[in-house]
């Protein structure tokens, strides 16, 4: 699933990643928009390298402005992990958005309810030629290297590195 906005040169270049990855005719991707721009849905009209399918946040800050979760005055900036400082609401709205695209996925669209598993991206994220390949090994090895876990995070974490950080995430604990 790729989230979505109003950066469509980004996403422009994201596709065009996308389109070079090897076995990706095998996926869908998911567009969900959280804004209702037109040059995005342009953009996904063109995808011809894969099945896609498009969902619209309906409760996105970017649509709703004047009402939760949108802009709401007096709430105070946040620090990212750098020290920087970042609006509280755009951070809210990501969240809210994820959780909702994962469930309305799931409870939505067959072919998903059986998927062995999901990435959840946005469209300013790139993706090696051999990004479905390493996902699909990465996922095998899950079951010896840690069964109790549901996730892997596949990233660059710092401009300056090129070390991939390979993380199982464990799932919380109920009781």
């Amino acid at each position: 699933m790729i989230r979505v906005a109003k950066k469509a040169r980004y996403f422009e270049a994201a596709l065009n990643r996308w389109r070079k990855v090897k076995d990706i005719s095998k996926t869908i991707l998911i567009i969900s928009h959280d804004a209702l721009d037109p040059a995005m849905f342009n953009l996904v009209d063109k995808i011809d390298f894969c099945q896609t399918k498009q969902i619209i946040h309906r409760y996105s800050g970017n649509i709703l402005i004047d009402h939760h979760p949108g802009d709401e005055p007096g709430i105070p900036p946040v620090q990212d992990q750098y020290g920087n400082p970042r609006p509280a609401i755009p951070l809210v709205n990501m969240k809210h958005h994820f959780w909702w695209a994962l469930n309305f996925i799931f409870d939505s669209f067959k072919e998903i309810q059986d998927a062995d598993y999901i990435t959840l991206m946005e469209e300013d994220h790139l993706v090696t030629e051999d990004f479905y390949l390493t996902m699909k090994f990465l996922a095998g090895l899950q079951p010896e290297i840690c069964s109790d876990c549901f996730g892997i995070n596949m990233a660059i974490f710092s401009a300056n590195s090129a070390i991939i950080s390979m993380m199982f995430t464990k799932r919380a604990s109920l009781s």
